[in-house]
């Protein structure tokens, strides 16, 4: 088993990502997908993607880091996938401890682990394990130190709300549109 960070992932990687992301929402019921892409990130020479493969060279673990603001006003999102069959390996927690360092050698202070209500159903541990806490009403979780458990910070979840949508939308216009205008520059 190996692990690697990558600032942009190939075609052949983004087509793994894909892979796994299709097999992990077959599985776990759910639907987010993640963003492959680090155009957006406030250092683009930051690691954005963290990849763990196994043996056999097959993508078994995929975290994905958006962070589109200046450490000391932004919050980071993260987003960690691991193959359903190999769970319970060690692979979320190397990948989160990788993406700790990334965090601390960048400066970011305040982290938002991204899951859906189902997963989190589906695994009633998970945050105890990972010292974390859902709040009320996000999905949303802003993650502990993770390297070092004992060090006690916040972390906060709560259900996305009618007001989060607007942003969300003009977010996604806004970049739907920038793909379109790449892709017409590249006709």
């Amino acid at each position: 088993m190996w692990i690697t960070t990558k600032t942009k992932l190939t075609a052949h990687e983004k087509k793994q990502v894909q892979t796994l992301i299709r097999q992990v929402h077959q599985v776990d019921r759910t639907f987010k997908a993640p963003y492959l892409s680090n155009q957006y990130n406030y250092f683009p020479g930051m690691p954005t993607f963290i990849l763990v493969y196994d043996s056999a060279a097959q993508l078994t673990g995929f975290t994905m880091i958006y962070a589109d603001e200046a450490p000391q006003d932004g919050i980071v999102d993260l987003i960690v996938t691991v193959l359903p069959a190999q769970r319970h390996q060690g692979i979320g927690r190397m990948m989160l401890n990788r993406a700790q360092s990334i965090f601390d050698a960048f400066g970011y202070k305040q982290i938002n682990y991204i899951t859906e209500r189902v997963f989190l159903d589906a695994n009633p541990n998970l945050l105890q394990k990972l010292n974390m806490r859902v709040a009320d009403s996000e999905y949303q979780m802003a993650m502990g130190q993770l390297v070092e458990p004992s060090t006690k910070r916040a972390a906060t979840v709560r259900l996305m709300e009618a007001a989060d949508i607007m942003p969300w939308y003009r977010f996604l216009v806004a970049r739907l549109t920038t793909f379109r205008m790449r892709r017409q520059n590249d006709t």
